[in-house]
């Protein structure tokens, strides 16, 4: 599967997620439910390529203090807004919904398995590009 396939996949997910109302919708929201769910392992966070650099480091810190699963599709905000029937740009989604979560998640594994560049890149992955000069690279 190529990167634009997944990234597809993904954002179709989003869509089913908000049909279903499986999903939280921006920073604060998400970190919310890290806290809430987190440690159940009952979601799965993507953020996108083009948040601060401040947003992704809380969300990093909060997903991997919380075991969640924490994804890097290389969306925009503005194409992970679309999917989630936004007008404003969204710098993160949390899936609540089990099953779309663990879809998200696999689809993160297999990219990072691959050793991949593209979508899905696990938390120590993501923080290593993110912040480089904390992983002693």
């Amino acid at each position: 599967m190529t990167d634009e396939e997944k990234k597809k996949k993904i954002l179709s997910y989003i869509g089913f997620a908000k049909k279903c109302g499986g999903i939280a919708i921006g920073t604060d929201s998400v970190i919310a439910e890290t806290r809430r769910n987190g440690a159940a392992g009952k979601i799965c966070v993507v953020t996108s390529s083009d948040a601060s650099a401040r947003t992704k480091k809380q969300l990093v810190d909060k997903c991997s203090y919380n075991g969640v699963t924490l994804v890097d599709a290389g969306l925009t905000g503005d194409e992970i807004a679309r999917a989630a029937g936004k007008k404003m740009t969204v710098s993160a989604v949390a899936i609540t919904d089990r099953s779309l979560a663990k879809a998200v998640a696999a689809l993160a594994d297999e990219s990072a398995a691959a050793g991949s560049n593209g979508p899905g890149r696990g938390n120590e992955q993501f923080k290593e590009r993110i912040f480089p000069h904390e992983s002693g690279k």
